[in-house]
């Protein structure tokens, strides 16, 4: 190794070492900030505190995108949202002998007494075939009445 290739190896190392030193100043403030930011996150509700960690890699030390952070709670609703279906079919049946159809049946009837079988379906979202069969079977066990129309000629 020539003398000139020294000098630039130790100019190189002199200067990866400058780069490198962080004042003991800039260390405290960094410490002040980061304790205050935790403070901060400490007193909001946890699904917000969560979020901020994630997107901004306080925790874990790797952020995330916008929409990375939405597909983890999305995920994290459709779960709770299933396993308290599951849960809801489960005590039904059990308790009322009914399944989480029917049950919002009784539900859309409740908020709209009086409503007819074609408004219903469209509530429901389903179809008015599906919702007369539905009805056909909650009539027989007792958990509806179906009383006809002054209007309707049909009946």
């Amino acid at each position: 190794m020539t003398s000139i290739s020294k000098n630039l190896s130790l100019m190189l190392a002199r200067d990866e070492i400058m780069v490198n030193v962080v004042s003991p100043g800039s260390i405290a403030s960094e410490a002040l900030r980061r304790e205050n930011v935790m403070r901060v996150l400490a007193a909001l509700p946890r699904r917000e505190r969560e979020v901020i960690e994630m997107r901004y890699g306080i925790v874990g030390g790797r952020s995330r995108t916008l929409e990375e952070v939405g597909r983890a709670f999305g995920f994290l609703v459709h779960d709770v949202a299933r396993l308290f279906g599951r849960r809801f079919n489960q005590r039904a049946l059990l308790f009322l002998g009914l399944t989480r159809a029917q049950c919002k049946v009784l539900g859309y009837l409740a908020r709209n007494e009086g409503i007819n079988q074609a408004g219903l379906a469209d509530l429901l979202e389903i179809k008015p075939m599906t919702l007369v069969r539905q009805i056909d079977r909650m009539e027989e066990d007792g958990w509806i009445e179906r009383q006809p129309q002054p209007g309707d000629r049909r009946a």
